[in-house]
């Protein structure tokens, strides 16, 4: 106070007229009055010191800004001292001071007094939560649907609530009626002392909710029972060791004069519990790992922040234990004692992903429903996305809240506020946009649930698609590229970014590439016509100028076409011309047959025909067969047969199958008949000397040749 009173004076001093005025006769100088310099004080507390300093800026003073950063600097290195050696010097009076608490206490029968009363409230809260957990179920038994398992383990919870209502109400009924009124001492350690095990109940609580060993039926998260006593026998230890330190801090807080004498301990204990929370996070990082990737729908198409998140989860959660400990040690340094906002923040982070997991589970175990209310999925897709939205982003106000910053301050609140408002609106307008995709893409998927690659026959030609199959991935990418884009401007103006000019510059671009790239705008044009008319679908053999081949994807500006031998043709729709479709509505099939000149023309007829009715009596044929095979008499003479046309129509892609069939059975029934198939023959005749010569020469020459392979043989 001396120092502030001197510094003040001086300052004062300084700025009055007779420090201002001008130099005597006696002293002139042409140099101007430099003023008087006001040095404060190195070890000067900063709230005295911010005091000095506004007392001298009202009253015109100009304060060196080099020196005031280098103090500020300095200040909080030389504030985080003082406060220590405060603390220091503070707890060396705390023994003091647990004497004369001893003393109030009672001593000895206070001591056991308090032992008592919670002892029997633990007994009788163990007595109704069943400590121990329950009997293994037998290892074939699945796992019930989340919603079975969410009531079956809300009648725990409750069971674990009243055990805990059972520990206080015996707690406080023992301790009152054992206790002495006065002094108080022994009765405010009971109440202490509860508070901190009635927190350690619910921890207890919420473990055996999400884990609960040996019982799948109520136990909240997928996991094995393996990994379910796992993580429950470490963090009851971890609940355990815990215990006695946040009860010693409680008491020691309790009990201090002001609160410099428990800085020390508060700091000690929560280096420890920090120490034992990451061991913990490292123990059981396996499991809980496991259960990430379950809950966000695990897979190989598992998205790269869930997978890594699962991967890292515990180092993450080390560091925000590591964080909350500098916070919590900032802040009893500085005398705010800000160490419960610290605890319900992180406390927040920890539930958080299991809360919007369990959403998810719960959305996704829906009863059965029919057909005609399948509508019902898509708004339970969008509710569900809005729904861990919504608890994502109220979890992170409630976590910056607890930090002092309120995104609801509106205009008159701090800069920090604002900034924070500006976020929480950006954020809303992204879960609006993923709720809205989900809904989008769970319509698209009731009527293309397996939208994709094309399936191909084994001799490489398509069948008839859907045409639903194929503009579905184009209004997928449209409804996706608008949703993003408006979300993405709408979290922009949110931010406070002004779009108009953005809009602009995209115009701009739109436009130069317009003039640019002709070439793909006609792409896309003429992909819209052939989209529009029908022309193809994805899953149908086409021929067009560039290439043929099954659909298998179709983009906005060209088609991929897989050939029948395997090579993948990518067509620009505006290089495709003319395009043959092999897959739409029917497929007529000709088969020619070549019978002898002596065959029964009318027998092989009926013949043709009762093969074609017996195959109508196949159901796997009859499905696929539009117009029966029949002959169609004979089409054409040569030299060495007759051939007869045979015909039939049937869906297209299954042609190759009914062909073969059909020349099985047409070559049963005719070998059956004695009805042979002609081959091709190629007669030379010819009367010539010469040729009678060769004849009889060559026939010479094979009689010669197999006599000594006789000879060879008998030798």
């Amino acid at each position: 106070m001396i120092k502030l009173i001197v510094t003040l004076f001086l300052g004062i001093l300084a700025l009055s007229p007779a420090g201002a005025q001008e130099p005597t006769s006696a002293n002139t100088s042409t140099e101007p009055a430099s003023g008087i310099t006001v040095t404060l004080p190195a070890d000067l507390a900063p709230d005295v010191r911010d005091r000095v300093l506004d007392a001298l800026g009202d009253a015109g003073a100009t304060v060196d800004a080099a020196a005031e950063n280098e103090s500020d600097a300095a200040g909080w290195q030389q504030a985080y001292a003082e406060e220590l050696d405060k603390a220091v010097a503070a707890n060396a009076r705390l023994p003091d001071r647990l004497a004369f608490y001893w003393q109030r206490l009672g001593q000895f029968p206070g001591l056991l007094g308090v032992l008592a009363s919670l002892g029997l409230g633990i007994v009788a809260w163990a007595s109704l939560t069943r400590l121990s957990p329950a009997p293994p179920t037998p290892a074939e038994a699945g796992l019930p649907g989340f919603r079975s398992r969410l009531n079956a383990a809300s009648r725990s919870l409750w069971r674990d609530l009243l055990g805990i209502a059972a520990f206080l109400a015996v707690s406080f009924a023992v301790g009152y009626a054992i206790l002495p009124p006065d002094p108080p001492a022994a009765r405010l350690t009971l109440a202490a002392v509860a508070g901190e095990l009635t927190t350690a109940f619910l921890l207890i609580a919420v473990v055996r909710l999400i884990t609960h060993p040996g019982r799948r039926a109520a136990r909240l998260a997928p996991i094995s029972d393996e990994d379910a006593r796992h993580v429950w026998r470490m963090a009851v230890a971890v609940i355990i060791l815990s215990l006695p330190l946040v009860i010693y801090r409680r008491l020691i807080v309790e009990l201090a004069e002001d609160p410099s004498q428990a800085v020390l301990t508060v700091i000690g204990v929560e280096v420890l519990v920090t120490a034992i929370r990451i061991y913990l996070f490292w123990s059981v990082r396996a499991p809980i790992g496991a259960l990430i990737e379950r809950s966000f729908g695990g897979g190989e198409k598992q998205a790269p922040l869930v997978s890594g998140f699962a991967r890292y989860w515990f180092v993450a959660y080390s560091v925000f234990a590591l964080a909350r400990l500098l916070a919590v040690v900032s802040n009893e340094l500085a005398g705010i004692g800000a160490g419960d906002v610290a605890t319900l923040s992180f406390t927040m982070l920890i539930l958080l992903p299991f809360i919007v997991g369990g959403i998810g589970a719960w959305f996704d175990d829906r009863p059965h429903r029919e057909e005609g209310e399948e509508r019902a999925q898509t708004v339970s897709d969008t509710a569900k996305a809005l729904l861990q939205g919504g608890v994502t982003v109220g979890g992170l106000v409630i976590i910056l809240r607890s930090w002092g910053l309120d995104p609801f301050a509106g205009p008159d609140g701090n800069p920090e506020d604002l900034v924070v408002a500006a976020l929480l609106k950006a954020a809303g307008a992204v879960v609006i946009g993923w709720a809205l995709w989900r809904g989008v893409q769970s319509l698209l998927n009731r009527y293309a649930p397996e939208s994709g690659e094309a399936e191909m026959e084994e001799e490489g030609f398509g069948k008839t698609g859907s045409r639903i199959d194929t503009l579905i991935p184009l209004f997928r990418s449209a409804a996706f590229a608008v949703i993003v884009v408006v979300s993405a401007l709408t979290a922009l103006t949110a931010l406070g970014v002004h779009i108009g000019p953005l809009l602009a510059g995209a115009g701009v671009i739109g436009l130069a590439v317009g003039f640019g790239a002709q070439t793909l705008v006609k792409d896309v044009i003429t992909g819209v016509f052939y989209l529009v008319e029908d022309a193809f679908r994805v899953g149908e053999y086409v021929v067009t100028d560039q290439g043929k081949g099954v659909v298998e994807k179709i983009s906005l500006r060209s088609v991929r076409l897989r050939h029948h031998r395997g090579p993948v043709y990518t067509i620009p729709f505006g290089s495709m011309g003319t395009v043959q479709n092999h897959s739409r509505d029917w497929v007529k099939v000709k088969l020619l047959l070549r019978v002898p000149f002596d065959a029964d023309i009318e027998k092989v007829r009926k013949l043709i025909k009762r093969v074609g009715v017996e195959m109508l009596e196949e159901p796997e044929l009859a499905e696929n067969i539009i117009a029966p095979v029949k002959s169609q008499g004979v089409l054409e003479v040569d030299d060495s047969a007759m051939i007869i046309g045979v015909k039939f129509i049937c869906k297209p892609g299954e042609q190759f199958v009914v062909r073969r069939e059909a020349y099985a059975r047409i070559q049963k029934a005719f070998a059956e008949n004695d009805i042979e198939f002609a081959p091709k023959r190629v007669i030379v005749e010819s009367d010539t000397e010469e040729l009678q010569r060769a004849r009889a020469g060559a026939a010479a020459a094979a009689s010669a040749h197999a006599g000594d392979a006789g000879l060879d043989a008998a030798s």
